[in-house]
């Protein structure tokens, strides 16, 4: 705020005017000494009002300024002021599935979290390594039953949807209109999802269960959604070496890679 310091002026405008007067009384040394004297008391006047202002300053008093600043920076949340925040688009971070002590790398993509790498945590019936054998598991986790899959996640997490599987591909980069693309190969925003990728999320080839046999490891990876539709459940596929990404159907008694998504009211 800017402010007008009359005093002073007021001084200096009387001089000013007075001085152009040829009386005897301004050669009187008296009358010229408490002029001198008048103007001195307005300067000092003046320093101390700007050092006034410049200690409010300093001190976040002057609050006008101050406080559209702060509406700037803040954003309302309900009936609460809170501040805003910074984008975590990529961020990147661990946690323990308390339930048997694993710990998982997950990344931040669009408005949601996901886990980085496979669900690995054995359920007493549904759930099974890549013929059977520990090397695969420890590299590409396990693959699952879709009857199973409710009791997959630990707490606080879920499978993901349908709907959110699109928006996973529409935030990596992926058309729209692509996206919602039915049983089809569609994009060219795989090679992000790849480990190395841009996206950080690190797909691994972890192969399918289906009608008695293991197929595709290190090939393809088949991922689940939680979305029926009719008698077929939605899911990913994600080839080696291939830009597109295919939306499919499979059977509930396929088993297939998990990658679990962070509850949105556990964040």
């Amino acid at each position: 705020m800017k402010k007008i310091y009359i005093l002073p002026f007021c001084f200096l405008f009387f001089i000013s005017c007075n001085s152009g007067k040829k009386n005897v009384a301004e050669n009187d040394n008296a009358v010229y000494n408490h002029k001198i004297d008048s103007l001195k008391s307005a300067v000092a006047i003046l320093k101390m009002q700007l050092q006034v202002d410049s200690l409010k300053i300093l001190l976040g008093t002057n609050n006008k300024n101050d406080n559209n600043q702060f509406r700037k920076n803040t954003r309302l949340s309900g009936n609460k002021r809170s501040r805003t925040n910074r984008s975590r688009e990529n961020e990147t971070g661990y946690f323990t599935d308390k339930r048997d002590g694993k710990t998982y790398k997950w990344v931040h993509i669009g408005d949601k979290i996901w886990m980085a790498q496979n669900l690995n945590f054995n359920l007493r019936k549904g759930s099974t390594a890549y013929n059977n054998d520990t090397t695969s598991r420890r590299i590409y986790g396990l693959l699952y039953e879709f009857a199973v899959l409710k009791d997959a996640c630990p707490k606080g997490w879920h499978v993901p949807s349908e709907e959110e599987w699109e928006d996973l591909e529409i935030a990596v980069g992926m058309n729209e209109n692509a996206s919602r693309n039915q049983n089809i190969w569609r994009g060219t925003v795989a090679k992000k999802f790849f480990t190395g990728g841009s996206s950080y999320f690190n797909v691994l080839f972890g192969g399918i269960y289906r009608q008695g046999n293991f197929d595709d490891l290190d090939i393809c990876a088949h991922f689940w959604t939680s979305t029926k539709s009719e008698n077929s459940i939605y899911c990913r596929i994600f080839r080696r070496n291939v830009s597109e990404i295919c939306k499919n159907k499979t059977g509930a008694n396929s088993s297939l890679s998990v990658r679990c998504v962070k509850d949105t009211d556990s964040w």
